[in-house]
Formats: structure tokens, C-alpha cells, sequence
């Protein structure tokens, strides 16, 4: 956690791994091993993920140029309390809680880039659908690894 709060954005070489795409934003992976998992995510203005968790893990964001909306909805509750927090650039959101979902937005007009980090590799995630009624099981997918581009 330190290593993420005083990491220094200006001098973080991460232009090999920024890939964009108009349609959905990239999910574009540095670096995984038995115990952690480091990516970047691009956001084009006005995309955002789906309402997901971490699958148990603890997860840390960056957020390295924009502004994201990170909205958090507490599973436990049986309201549809949803917690909004806006980061900007050096901003860090830490997300632990095992009965939470969130999704993240680029609420802005410029693209916005962040940094993600993972206590261990995610290979699936929980997502809830479009009308809050059920959750479901997707497999971890990137637009890139390592620098290239997946088919």
C-alpha cells in the first residue's frame, strides 16, 4: 500500500502498456504472478466496468491521469445504498471488503488512465446484472499482456 501511495506518476514508464479502444475501456495487464497481479486500465470519457467485486482479493487503484467515479454497493445491505467517490490524478482507492461491488467511471471529458494492483491474481470475478437482481461468475479477460495486443 505505501508503494502505491508514494509511487511517483510522473516518472512510472507505462506508455508500452496504454492501448485504447472507443467501444470499452482496456484492461491491459503488466504484470502477474503467484502473488500479485498489476495492470493499467485506459477510459476513454463516459466508460465505465460493470458492478463487480474482487472475487475476495484486495485491490488497489491508482488513478494516474483523469478523473474516475468509483460507486460502491454494499451487498450485505438489502438497500440500494450506493457510495460514490470521485479521485482524481495521485488519488488511491482501496477496495477490501469481501460483501462489496463496484464499478468505475470516467465521468470526465479526457481520457483517464489508472493503475491497478492485486494482493493475488483474480482469475474470475462476480458481476451483478443491469437490474440488480442477479450475480454471475466471468472469467478475467485483457486487452493486452505484457505490451501485446490479444487477438
Amino acid at each position: 500500500l505505501e508503494g502505491m501511495k508514494s509511487l511517483d506518476t510522473n516518472t512510472l514508464k507505462i506508455k508500452d502498456f496504454l492501448f485504447w479502444n472507443e467501444g470499452a475501456y482496456t484492461r491491459n495487464l503488466i504484470s502477474k504472478t503467484e502473488s500479485f497481479e498489476l495492470m493499467v486500465c485506459c477510459w476513454e470519457p463516459g466508460q465505465s466496468s460493470i458492478l463487480h467485486d474482487l472475487n475476495g482479493q484486495i485491490g488497489w487503484v491508482k488513478v494516474l491521469k483523469g478523473d474516475l467515479e468509483f460507486n460502491t454497493v454494499n451487498m450485505k445491505s438489502s438497500s440500494d445504498d450506493i457510495e460514490t467517490k470521485k479521485l482524481v490524478k495521485d488519488d488511491l482507492f482501496t477496495h477490501q471488503a469481501k460483501k462489496q461491488m463496484y464499478n468505475i467511471k470516467n465521468a470526465s471529458n479526457e481520457r483517464a488512465i489508472s493503475l491497478h494492483l492485486y494482493s493475488y491474481p483474480i482469475s474470475f470475478y462476480n458481476v451483478m446484472n443491469d437490474i440488480g437482481t442477479d450475480v454471475e461468475n466471468i472469467n478475467v479477460s485483457y486487452y493486452s499482456i505484457n505490451g501485446s495486443l490479444i487477438n
